[in-house]
């Protein structure tokens, strides 16, 4: 299945079947691959994926800023692209 592929390709950086992902933690279920139309009922049909990887900060959960609050670097990285489908 396409679907397959596309996930594939995005966690082991080929399509093919692998063992380690190309960053740590990294799983299909982190990504997500919708369908739309747009405008909403015309024959132009555009694929969507999402990705969502929860990172680990290297030198640690917070950053001291030196001057006051600390910044929270436990946040997930989130991605998406939109293009548009081939079809006959």
């Amino acid at each position: 299945m396409m679907e397959d592929k596309i996930k594939k390709l995005i966690v082991y950086g080929d399509d093919s079947v692998s063992v380690n992902s190309v960053l740590p933690g990294l799983t299909f279920s982190d990504i997500s691959i919708g369908y739309k139309q747009i405008p909403v009922g015309s024959t132009y049909a555009y694929m969507v994926v999402d990705a969502r990887y929860n990172w680990q900060p290297v030198f640690g959960s917070k950053f001291n800023t030196f001057f006051g609050n600390e910044i929270d670097l436990t946040f997930p990285l989130e991605t998406s692209i939109t293009s548009r489908m081939m079809t006959n």
